[in-house]
């Protein structure tokens, strides 16, 4: 999975400068370091996103998808998304 550090090539990122946190499933928490805005695909853009490097894995906020990119998203469960088709059950509303 690519790190947000290598998707932030062309973001502009702030550090953050108190002690912010997001807690994990178990209960512990990370360290947030950063945010900015990240391209993902031409037409595919977030903001906001938080940088916490400790975090083994990569989140998206479904809801936050929905909200402010106006996408629908259907979960398929009969589908194994690969590296690289992340985004394909992605649709805009019409």
């Amino acid at each position: 999975m690519e790190s947000l550090k290598e998707m932030t090539k062309t973001t502009v990122g702030k550090k953050v400068n108190c002690c912010k946190l997001v807690t994990i499933v178990n209960g512990d928490y990370v360290p947030i370091v950063g945010f900015g805005n990240i391209q993902l695909q031409p037409s595919l853009s977030l903001h906001n996103v938080l940088h916490a490097p400790k975090m083994a894995n990569n989140l998206i906020s479904i809801h936050k998808l929905i909200q402010d990119l106006n996408y629908v998203i259907t979960f398929l469960s009969f589908r194994t998304l690969s590296r690289g088709a992340q985004f394909d059950l992605l649709k805009r509303k019409r």
